[in-house]
């Protein structure tokens, strides 16, 4: 009997659209790079019980594929608006099998709309690559 295991990883990138490298609060001058804003904002996402982790699993719920002989990897690239609506999903990389690639659009498309962008985050999207991996063990 074949066992099936799938498995997702999740990949991401965030659109870091830094408004500014400094700031200034009562004449004091608080230098923050564009990488340390990067940086913070991808901890905002990334943290266990956050965003990225939900996002992920919402997208899990609803992936469907096809029965498959062979490992796979589907690599996706979406984006999302601060109401967790998709405004765009692509296939980065295509696993080869239509049918595999398909149901990664759908689950993206069906897991929508996702939550809202916590609070600390201050951009209108948020670009994420997610890699769909499936995996067929004998």
């Amino acid at each position: 009997m074949k066992k099936i295991i799938l498995i997702v990883l999740l990949l991401f990138t965030l659109s870091c659209q830094a408004h500014s490298s400094s700031k200034q609060i009562n004449k004091l001058e608080l230098n923050i790079t564009p990488q340390e804003i990067k940086e913070s904002k991808e901890q905002i996402f990334a943290q266990p019980g956050t965003y990225l982790p939900q996002f992920e699993k919402q997208v899990v719920k609803y992936w469907n594929p096809p029965k498959l002989h062979k490992n796979y990897n589907v690599l996706t690239y979406i984006v999302l608006n601060k109401e967790g609506q998709v405004v765009k999903r692509s296939i980065v990389k295509s696993s080869g099998v239509k049918e595999l690639d398909n149901s990664a659009l759908k689950a993206i498309d069906d897991g929508a709309p996702y939550q809202k962008f916590p609070k600390e985050y201050d951009d209108d999207i948020i670009n994420i690559q997610f890699t769909f991996n499936y995996m067929n063990y004998n």
